[in-house]
């Protein structure tokens, strides 16, 4: 007799079988639990990035999406859909790696819309993006 719901094991203990609640699981580093990120892929912005919380320079709700670095060859920031860096440069609809300090040089992009999500995979010209 076949039994649903329990696998055998070798030692003939009964252990359940749990299933998911079939929602898929969001791609990438959560913004919101995410202070800082590694991104890699060129000497020029390699780094650790920080998370900015600004509000009232060129918006007045928080801009949360944003991670800044500050190397000697520049400012880089790495922006969520529809922020802007803390200049105001951008406020594109995906993910952008810039730098710029009055016109956005975009370094790489990721057509990701989910601001909630660092993409990790994905990004052209290729990237890599860890959590610091």
């Amino acid at each position: 007799m076949a039994r649903y719901g329990y696998g055998a094991s070798v030692s003939g203990s009964k252990t359940s079988i749990v299933t998911s609640s079939g929602g898929v699981a969001p791609s990438g580093l959560p913004v919101a639990s995410t202070a800082q990120i590694t991104i890699s892929g060129a000497a020029e912005f390699n780094g650790i990035y920080i998370r900015t919380v600004l509000a009232g320079l060129y918006t007045p709700e928080p801009i949360s999406g944003t991670y800044n670095y500050i190397s000697a060859s520049g400012i880089y920031y790495l922006t969520s859909p529809g922020n802007t860096n803390y200049n105001g440069d951008y406020a594109g609809n995906d993910w952008v790696l810039a730098t710029g300090n009055n016109v956005a040089s975009i370094l790489s992009e990721n057509t990701s819309t989910d601001s909630n999500n660092v993409p990790t995979t994905g990004w052209s010209p290729s990237i890599t993006i860890t959590s610091a």
